[in-house]
Formats: structure tokens, C-alpha cells, sequence
């Protein structure tokens, strides 16, 4: 990580305004630098549109797609990419791309 920093116990790298990517129970994982409210915006998803018949082509990559459509996906970039999933969301996904707090969130906490 080229412009990392040590916050705490983790090395974080700077990304958007909000949020930095740092080490994470799972490896990576993407953490609010900001309180924020549920409802809140966190970042909005982005990359490139690929169809259904080329994820499975990315390999270990295949996790970095997300569907936006019925055979759409995003190839995730950072820091999209390295947001977690959780069976206990503290984030959720809005208009197909948009990544909202689903309750508040203290500046450090990870965003899954």
C-alpha cells in the first residue's frame, strides 16, 4: 500500500473521502472514517459492466463481481471490491449501486 498509514492496529490505505481499506478479519475490508446514520451513503459501487458468461472466467476475481442486473455485473475496483459480506449487515445495497449505513457507525467500524 503505497500511501498506507498504521490507524490502530491496522495498516489502512486512503480511497474516497469516507472510507479507507485495512486489514480486516478476512483479510481486507473497507472502514468508515466518518459517523455516520443509518440511511447514510457510503460510497456508490463502480467498475466495469460485464455480462453473466464472463464472471466465471475471472477466476478468483469472480467474487470482485457484483450483479446489478439479471445477467449485468460490475467488476468491482477498490475500495468496492474489498467490502465484506456479512449474515449481520451493518450496510446495505440502495438503486442497485449506492451502499448505505442500515444503522449508525462509529469512524473506524468496518462496513459489511
Amino acid at each position: 500500500m503505497a500511501d498506507g498509514r498504521r490507524v490502530g492496529s491496522r495498516i489502512v490505505e486512503a480511497t474516497l473521502p469516507g472510507v479507507v481499506v485495512g486489514e480486516s478479519h478476512t483479510g481486507r475490508g473497507v472502514f468508515t472514517r466518518l459517523a455516520l446514520a443509518a440511511g447514510d451513503s457510503i460510497l456508490d459501487f463502480h467498475g466495469r459492466a460485464i455480462g453473466l458468461e464472463t464472471v466465471p472466467r475471472k477466476g478468483d476475481r469472480r467474487f470482485d463481481a457484483l450483479q446489478i442486473g439479471p445477467d449485468l455485473y460490475l467488476d468491482l475496483e477498490p475500495p468496492c471490491r474489498y467490502v465484506n459480506h456479512s449474515c449481520d449487515p451493518n450496510a446495505g445495497i440502495r438503486d442497485g449501486v449506492r451502499l448505505i449505513a442500515l444503522r449508525d457507525l462509529r469512524p473506524g467500524e468496518e462496513i459489511l
